[in-house]
């Protein structure tokens, strides 16, 4: 493995860990590191297979780790009000 592949290996790793923790919010930050590691990686050397499932496994954790966010925060605020009139 050479050095300026560095970015693509971040990249599937942050992908890979988005997608299991794109229900939290981390997954999002960790989608949104790989798309941005696997871009400067696609930069720096060209087509590479890492920083290509990188890329999608980082899209995919922030296509499905937004609803959920926002699902959990409808539902928290939801809560609140209702615990708010007791």
């Amino acid at each position: 493995m050479d050095n300026k592949d560095n970015y693509g290996l971040i990249a599937l790793i942050c992908g890979i860990a988005g997608l299991f923790t794109g229900w939290i919010f981390v997954g999002i930050v960790l989608g949104i590191v790989a798309v941005v590691m696997a871009i400067q990686s696609r930069k720096a050397i060209g087509d590479n297979t890492y920083a290509t499932i990188g890329l999608i496994a980082g899209i995919i954790s922030i296509v499905y780790g937004l609803p959920t966010a926002i699902c959990h925060c409808m539902c928290t605020c939801a809560v609140s009000s209702i615990a708010c009139m007791f």
